[in-house]
């Protein structure tokens, strides 16, 4: 899972925070800076900031997902800071304080479900993935610090090239008791799931073996051809599942898997596997009713699953009678779809899209400025820059998104004529 709430809640509020009640006393900030510098005082910033710095430090260290050592050590990371939450007493803090306590707390709740829920997502994949542990005890070692028997290695790399190949000549012909569309899509998604465990566990050998191929000379001279055989065996694998379980495209080959090992660019890898304006390369893998439930609660969302698809469907309906009256008003009657399609052919010409986003901006300041809704920064204004976004970053949003940066989404000459018309 992502770790993206930690950007957008945790890390801000250390960074936005003002100092406690006594210290915001002692150190008051000049009035000139008072209007736009955050000057609120929470108790709880110096524990906000200690507990980014150690879990920051911890991912850097524990930095492979699916190991045991770092779901054991993270999740007594997160207990702990449980604990001492626990014994700070609420009712005295500020209201500031207070809200940085319930952040917090969900936080860390959040992040302990989260490990539960990567763990049962690993074990349901684990009779595709069976080699895991001894990568996982290779790269556990090393960080542990613990010298490589260079021989005893070479024989693991080789075992693993073994089993990985037996293993995926054994997946060539499966035998499908349920070939029901459900369980299909369940076959695909676990295929999938797997297949970028699999990258994964190949991007921590390779990450191994670089440490010492090259640099160890008895350790080049037993590990570097069964490494390169392993490393082949995983790459086959990992695009067999890809392609052949989970119908997908393979990655992209690394020209340098039979050199020296670098730790390899996954996210690059992955994108490089998606096809511009096609969506076969998209397969969702549901979290449940259970996570999302979860998931909610940790943002403090008061409703259930089934609300919001009631609130959805009211929303929806609402919208499709304004689709009406302006499919009305553009002499297309009821038949909002047809007027749908002719906004569509209202684009601007090639190349024209920066301008136009440009306009857009412009005019969205104007009207902020016009009735006062929010204050704009001068270097907000100043800042704000527009990129445009990749044909692979299009098959999942076919729009521009906004923020610091607007990303546009606009047609590029890799796409196919249909496509692009």
């Amino acid at each position: 899972m992502s770790h993206g709430i930690f950007a957008t809640v945790v890390i801000p509020l250390a960074g936005a925070l003002a100092l406690s009640q006594q210290a915001a006393v002692r150190n008051a900030p000049s009035p000139v800076f008072s209007a736009d510098i955050d000057d609120s005082s929470s108790e709880l910033r110096p524990h906000i900031e200690r507990f980014a710095a150690d879990r920051g430090s911890l991912l850097r260290t524990y930095n492979l997902e699916g190991s045991p050592a770092r779901t054991t050590r993270l999740r007594g990371f997160y207990r702990d800071w449980l604990g001492r939450l626990e014994r700070i007493p609420f009712e005295n803090l500020s209201r500031d304080g207070q809200v940085d306590y319930v952040l917090l707390r969900l936080y860390l709740e959040r992040e302990l479900h989260r490990l539960d829920f990567a763990e049962r997502q690993r074990e349901e994949i684990a009779d595709l993935v069976p080699f895991a542990p001894t990568v996982l005890s290779l790269v556990e070692a090393k960080r542990g610090l613990e010298p490589p028997d260079p021989a005893r290695a070479a024989g693991a790399l080789d075992q693993l090239a073994s089993t990985v190949e037996t293993l995926r000549r054994s997946l060539e012909t499966p035998s499908r008791s349920d070939s029901s569309p459900q369980a299909d899509h369940r076959r695909r998604v676990l295929a999938a799931r797997a297949a970028d465990y699999v990258a994964t566990l190949r991007d921590a050998v390779r990450s191994w073996a670089g440490f010492y191929l090259g640099y160890d000379p008895v350790f080049t001279w037993w590990a570097e051809q069964p490494y390169r055989r392993a490393d082949a065996a995983l790459e086959a694998y990992g695009n067999f599942l890809r392609q052949r379980l989970a119908g997908l495209r393979a990655l992209a080959s690394d020209s340098e898997s039979a050199g020296t090992p670098r730790p390899s660019e996954l996210r690059w890898r992955r994108a490089a596997a998606a096809r511009p304006g096609e969506t076969d390369d998209i397969i969702g893998d549901p979290i449940g009713r259970e996570s999302l439930v979860a998931e909610l609660r940790f943002e403090l969302i008061p409703y259930s699953p089934e609300e919001l698809l009631a609130l959805a469907e009211s929303q929806f309906a609402w919208c499709e009678s304004e689709l009406r009256r302006a499919s009305r008003q553009m002499g297309f009657g009821e038949d909002w779809k047809q007027a749908l399609e002719k906004v569509k052919t209202m684009y601007v010409g090639p190349g024209r899209q920066p301008q136009l986003i440009g306009d857009l901006a412009r005019e969205a300041e104007a009207f902020l400025d016009a009735h006062a809704l929010i204050t704009v920064p001068s270097l907000a204004r100043e800042t704000w820059r527009m990129e445009m976004m990749s044909p692979e970053r299009q098959l999942i949003n076919p729009f521009f998104t906004g923020g610091e940066v607007i990303r546009i989404s606009f047609p590029t000459n890799t796409m196919s004529h249909e496509k692009n018309s």
